[in-house]
């Protein structure tokens, strides 16, 4: 499972002894699965899926023991647009009628077990919710996320931590080249890390620059001086045109480049809104 980041599921169930079912099971059976969150409260739940973003959602409908009911809880998933996209959703009920089952498929449920069929098992519904995360694309939830970044989303859930660092540092690299930053000039490398540092572990601004700075044990404003190097040289010597069409921040009249931080800060948020 190298090649995957764990999928992240909550489990919505009022009865302990089954959540703990489900617990053993994706922890001694399924490494692509990680447990983030569990509640017997359709209220909590949707603060749950609001600051986890669960990528699957076990439901138990009736929560009889706990608070509200899994319909309930379908209904606010439905109506609730600060989040991206809709997790997947797999439902387990003991109430096996025609209307339960359409009104199911109304709010959008991906699948729905019945307790008492001859078949059912934790496991069956864990591997479900699995299985449906490699064949069915992220639903959109909100009118603001587009179907591009619906896929970015979904690429990030999928790809494990060093295939997107080289996803980024990819970008990093053609953005570098299209404005002339040349690849034998120190400042170069540095620019690169910093850049790549800022897009997948935003902090302030500026954190980039410290990072690198630690990663090669640099002083920083020796690793500043090599960085703002290599950017006059690109607004040098590198094609004007080409410098127009892919840094298009303003820039100092006085200093007639950019700075280090400036020059940054623009390309990782250029990044971060194409991966």
């Amino acid at each position: 499972m190298d090649n995957y980041n764990p999928m992240s599921i909550m489990i919505i169930e009022d009865d302990v002894f089954e959540t703990k079912i489900y617990t053993d099971i994706a922890e001694k059976r399924y490494e692509e699965v990680k447990i983030v969150a569990m509640t017997n409260s359709s209220t909590h739940a949707m603060e749950h899926v609001r600051t986890a973003l669960p990528e699957g959602i076990i439901l138990d409908l009736q929560l009889v023991r706990g608070e509200g009911s899994g319909l309930h809880f379908l209904e606010t998933l439905l109506s609730d647009l600060t989040i991206p996209f809709v997790p997947l959703v797999v439902v387990t009920t003991s109430n096996n009628s025609k209307a339960v089952h359409q009104r199911l498929e109304q709010l959008g449920v991906d699948w729905f077990f019945c307790k008492t069929a001859k078949d059912y098992s934790h496991d069956l519904v864990i591997s479900t919710l699995v299985s449906l995360r490699s064949t069915l694309p992220l639903k959109q939830k909100s009118s603001r996320t587009s179907a591009e970044e619906l896929e970015h989303i979904r690429m990030s859930l999928l790809e494990s931590p060093a295939k997107k660092a080289d996803r980024v540092y990819q970008r990093v690299d053609i953005e570098l080249n299209n404005i002339g930053i040349r690849l034998k000039l120190r400042g170069r490398q540095y620019l690169r890390d910093a850049i790549y540092y800022q897009v997948i572990q935003p902090a302030e601004r500026g954190s980039g620059v410290d990072l690198v700075s630690e990663k090669y044990n640099l002083t920083y404003s020796s690793l500043v001086k090599s960085m703002q190097t290599a950017i006059n040289d690109a607004w040098k010597n590198a094609d004007p045109e080409m410098i127009l069409q892919n840094f298009t921040s303003r820039i100092s009249a006085k200093n007639g480049t950019p700075y280090v931080s400036d020059f940054i800060h623009y390309f990782a948020e250029k990044i971060k809104k194409s991966i």
